[in-house]
């Protein structure tokens, strides 16, 4: 059995200081301002006392979907939309106390990861912030794939990177995960060009690589989550219609 981390940062360190220079897509690209308007940073406040910092998408213009074990224990959380570095006094920031998360979450193995947060009023949308529409239908293993998330490049920037990948196969994961994954409801990326998830890219978005459909949301790794052999697991969306449609509200997401 390989060891799992989930890739917000707070499961990857023990120190309160903000995410070190590890915490971001290995090997994948900075994004540009209004690449990926729908891409928003997370900066989660909660009891175990440290900041967790994470990755979501804006699906609707007042709600945000991110993984379970972000938003899990948490009490507030701050949303930074529009700039592809969070922290830059251009982006806007939105601070919410208003998350559900899946009622059917489990940390062991981890399954039903998805989370949604609701913003206290709609953002207004701009060149540079877009909700995403989401795909209702299952991926297929050697889709190609564009996955997207905040990382921390120094100890005061979070910089948007994304990474085009490919869906591989079940069996392929299974053989790398056992019974950790879950058949229908996650999809794995694989990493031929050692490009994956690290700490920080909780709850960022995998998309269609023309970056207009939301495919999966990030969940896990194992430790050596960029070694050759080894690949990223997702939360397949479409897989979750019913739970979302009843969260969000029927008729409110776009689904494609």
């Amino acid at each position: 059995m390989r060891l799992l981390i989930a890739t917000c940062f707070v499961f990857l360190a023990s120190s309160s200081a903000a995410p070190n220079g590890d915490s971001r897509i290995m090997g994948g690209n900075l994004a540009t301002n209004g690449q990926f308007k729908f891409a928003v940073g997370i900066q989660f406040e909660g009891s175990i006392g440290s900041p967790t910092y994470c990755t979501g998408t804006l699906i609707t213009p007042d709600v945000v979907l991110t993984a379970a074990h972000c938003a899990k224990y948490q009490y507030s959380a701050k949303v930074y939309l529009g700039d592809v570095n969070f922290l830059s006094p251009n982006a806007e920031e939105i601070t919410s106390t208003d998350f559900t998360v899946h009622e059917d979450f489990l940390t062991t193995p981890l399954q039903n990861d998805l989370a949604i947060i609701r913003l206290p009023h709609p953002v207004q949308t701009s060149a540079t912030i877009q909700p995403l529409s989401v795909m209702k239908e299952t991926v297929n293993a050697d889709d190609d794939v564009t996955t997207i998330g905040f990382g921390a490049t120094s100890s005061s920037n979070w910089l948007l990177n994304y990474a085009d990948l490919q869906v591989t196969s079940d069996n392929t994961c299974q053989t790398i995960y056992g019974s950790q994954y879950v058949l229908f409801e996650q999809f794995c990326l694989n990493n031929p060009n050692f490009e994956c998830l690290v700490g920080g890219d909780s709850g960022g978005p995998t998309t269609n690589q023309a970056g207009t459909e939301l495919y999966g949301v990030n969940s896990y790794s194992t430790a050596g989550g960029c070694m050759f052999g080894s690949a990223g697991v997702d939360t397949a969306v479409g897989d979750y219609k019913a739970w979302l449609d009843q969260k969000v509200g029927v008729g409110n997401l776009n689904w494609v």
